[in-house]
């Protein structure tokens, strides 16, 4: 993934959702690990 750091979220797969100060659903991410 150039130009992009460890842990980024490359890309969100579904949104996450807050009521009241709760997390409802949260969200999925792809995630840009390092590679070695």
């Amino acid at each position: 993934s150039a130009g992009k750091g460890e842990d980024d979220v490359l890309e969100v797969v579904r949104k996450g959702y807050n009521l009241n100060g709760k997390v409802l659903r949260p969200a999925q991410v792809v995630v840009g690990r390092k590679q070695d």
